[in-house]
């Protein structure tokens, strides 16, 4: 009962707080289009990159391709909107989520618009899959980048399980179905299919790259083995454009489009409103993970293209 009546106070207090958010409205940097002129706009991707809708905490970002999309989606409708900037932190995600997201900016690109990506810390493995193909990238001379590769980890607690007298006994349709169990090590047989999945994201990677950076695949390969290059090294090695922050690239984006006056309207920030709403829903998420049964998730999540 107890439980009950923490439960039912967290879901008043995020309906308060709701009326309170709707009452405040969205502020003139929300990414509602507003009249008088042309508008560059910035969006922002931050954190690990994964399907979804993404969230961001007290304790960090993830940034969800299902957000990411309808934003750019709504950018490219827009009249308003003459070009867009991507303002990437991320050290990478899943292959999918990437896709999704590079596919959307191709679909905003082929609308007439501009795409410029501006590199803040750290803009690795699936955060440059999406930068390979915008029109141009900006990196500051320390930014990481790069990282182009595939990673996909398993643990085997096998040891661990049988010091612990931990027994699993598991049935299964197929001999691959419980393929990355913690309880075991993968097979030969596992291991070579877990290579080829791999190898064929990776060829994507690749191919992705070669074709939004106008590169030679023979090129790419020579820069494709995981490592990471400051923004530097990364121009110098020509998988950036040109060195500066957030204001260059803006700027870039206006020249490419031939912009001589605009505003700058930034999508994605979330007040600080927004992210205790944001708290309150992850806890009240969590509290019915652990008071409905089944409620569980375990397991390998498949491989990412996630950077340092």
């Amino acid at each position: 009962m107890k439980t009950k009546g923490i439960v039912v106070l967290l879901i008043i207090t995020t309906a308060l707080l709701a009326v309170v958010a709707a009452a405040i409205g969205p502020g003139p940097r929300s990414g509602v289009s507003m009249a008088g002129g042309p508008v560059i706009a910035v969006v922002r991707i931050d954190g690990v990159i994964m399907t979804g809708l993404g969230q961001t905490t007290l304790l960090g970002s993830t940034s969800g391709s299902d957000s990411v999309v309808a934003t750019l989606n709504r950018l490219r409708s827009d009249a308003a909107v003459r070009a867009v900037v991507l303002r990437v932190n991320s050290p990478g995600g899943t292959p999918a989520a990437a896709q999704e997201i590079a596919e959307a900016v191709a679909a905003v690109r082929r609308a007439g618009k501009v795409v410029v990506t501006s590199m803040a810390d750290v803009a690795a493995s699936g955060a440059y899959w999406i930068a390979a193909g915008t029109d141009h990238i900006v990196a500051d001379p320390g930014t990481i980048t790069g990282s182009i590769g595939v990673i996909w980890q398993f643990a085997n607690y096998e040891e661990l399980y049988r010091k612990l007298g931990i027994d699993y006994t598991t049935f299964t349709s197929g001999p691959f179905k419980d393929m990355g169990s913690t309880s075991r090590a993968l097979t030969p047989e596992e291991k070579e299919i877990v290579k080829a999945i791999i190898d064929d994201t990776f060829n994507q990677f690749v191919e992705a790259v070669a074709a939004g950076r106008g590169m030679d695949r023979d090129a790419v390969l020579q820069l494709a083995d995981g490592r990471i290059f400051t923004g530097n090294q990364a121009y110098a090695a020509g998988l950036v454009d040109s060195l500066g922050g957030l204001g260059p690239a803006v700027e870039k984006a206006a020249e490419l489009s031939g912009l001589g006056t605009y505003r700058v309207v930034e999508y994605g920030r979330k007040s600080p409103l927004q992210v205790l709403l944001g708290e309150v829903s992850a806890l009240l998420r969590d509290l019915r993970l652990v008071l409905l049964p089944g409620g569980g998730l375990l397991g390998p999540t498949g491989p990412g293209v996630e950077g340092p």
